[in-house]
This record gives C-alpha cells, structure tokens and sequence, in this order.
C-alpha cells in the first residue's frame, strides 16, 4: 500500500520509497526512512495530504505520497 491510500489516523510505517534516487534522498533528508512511523493526518481526496513523521507535520504532493510504500504498525 502506498502512503496516498493510507487511512487519516491510522499508524503506519515507511517500507519502501519507489522513485529516483535524488527524490528518494530528498525524502529520507525529511525523515521517511524505513521503518519510520508516519501516520496521514489529512487527505481529501484530491490536492496535497497532511502526514504527520518524527513529530513534524508535512504537506506532500499526491504523486509523491503515492511513491511512498508503506504497512501497517504491528
């Protein structure tokens, strides 16, 4: 599953970043590493989702959340 399709309030952690290196460093830079809890906080449907990583609330792009594989926290 990938973060864009990620339930708001449901924990989840990174497992993998499917995108181009540069992006995909830029990406841990801002603390998705795998096995990082993150958790979606806001996501209407359209327009950019809310997620909420290492106690920081970030805006990302649906393109690059749905490059964000992750799973749900045990």
């Amino acid at each position: 599953m990938t973060l864009l399709y990620s339930k708001p309030g449901v924990p989840m952690l990174v497992d993998e970043i499917t995108w181009s290196p540069g992006v995909k460093r830029r990406l841990e830079d801002m603390g998705f590493i795998k096995g990082t809890p993150v958790c979606v906080v806001r996501s209407d449907g359209f327009g950019a989702i809310v997620v909420e990583i290492k106690g920081s609330k970030l805006l990302l792009g649906r393109g690059m959340a749905q490059k964000i594989k992750v799973k749900e926290a045990a």
